[in-house]
């Protein structure tokens, strides 16, 4: 399992950001991100969440702050992993299926949640911050 990663400022945030959109090749996307507090979120009980708009390019990542992420959680808060898995919707939403299919939706959750985890490991691992 990954240590996990919490950004203490969104400049921090931001950073990552901009890098992981060069290495998913998101440059032509205008993405914003803020660290938002969970009553902010469409749907309570997510650690990040992203709202896309396709056609224009246009998205805005949600991180979960902190102080919301639940006190006796198994997992760490990772919010370097939680970014790069909405990043990652960027390029699967077009082909998402129907949000009423739920064994298709969690395949591709699944899917998600694997590419990110293996992403985020191959970089902490490269730059030695723990994998």
């Amino acid at each position: 399992m990954m240590e996990g990663h919490v950004y203490q400022r969104e400049s921090d945030a931001e950073l990552d950001l901009r890098w992981w959109q060069r290495v998913l090749r998101l440059q032509d996307w205008d993405i914003r991100l803020r660290i938002a507090r969970e009553r902010e979120f469409e749907q309570r009980g997510r650690i990040a969440e992203v709202h896309i708009d396709v056609e224009s390019k246009r998205a805005v990542v949600l991180l979960l702050d902190p102080q919301d992420y639940p006190e006796h959680d198994l997992w760490p808060q990772d919010h370097e992993r939680s970014l790069v898995h909405e990043l990652v919707h960027l390029h699967v939403e077009p082909f998402a299926p129907d949000k009423r299919d739920g064994l298709a939706v969690t395949a591709m959750e699944q899917a998600i949640n694997a590419l990110a985890d293996a992403l985020v490991f191959l970089r902490r691992r490269a730059t030695g911050k723990g994998a």
